[in-house]
């Protein structure tokens, strides 16, 4: 009987292991997802912000050692900080903690977003667009390529969870 206690402890033991293996260096367990969709109502309240909706996926490919991340973008209705306002735009990164932040950049100097998880509920982040990054609006073609550019209310980000099977849009490679 020992024995079998013994046996149902290190089972117990290995699966709780395995399952913090989930949980990945940035602090999340991959593949993630979370979005905001801002209704016309708060769209109303703030008219210098052009962020409709954004969402991000965070994943890892089997053979990378790095967290990746796509997020989408749309903007609002006749924004014309955009060549493509109604296209949903594109941005890819490279996720990489940083204390209690995360760091995700753009390969090539295409520049950055922070992300905070600390003070907030779970399931929720912070999501910092910081000076800007690359993004693009159908292909990966340099000439379509278009940086966001954040003013102030288009800066800062409260992001919710959402199944981490999320359909994303990316760019064809």
């Amino acid at each position: 009987m020992l024995t079998i206690r013994i046996l149902f402890a290190l089972a117990i033991a290995t699966a709780a292991a395995g399952a913090a293996g989930a949980a990945d260096d940035i602090g999340l367990d991959l593949p993630a997802c979370y979005e905001r969709v801002y209704d016309s109502r708060h769209l109303a309240n703030h008219p210098s912000q052009h962020v409709r909706a954004m969402r991000i996926r965070f994943y890892r490919h089997p053979e990378a050692q790095t967290v990746s991340a796509v997020m989408n973008l749309q903007f609002r209705d006749g924004s014309r900080r955009y060549r493509e306002p109604a296209a949903t735009y594109v941005a890819n990164f490279i996720c990489t903690r940083e204390g209690n932040r995360v760091s995700c950049g753009v390969e090539c100097d295409g520049g950055s977003i922070a992300l905070r998880f600390r003070n907030r509920a779970p399931g929720e982040l912070t999501l910092d667009a910081g000076d800007g990054f690359v993004m693009t609006g159908s292909c990966p073609d340099e000439s379509r390529d278009e940086r966001f550019n954040p003013r102030p209310d288009d800066r800062v980000f409260l992001l919710r969870r959402i199944a981490a099977n999320c359909p994303v849009r990316q760019n064809a490679e």
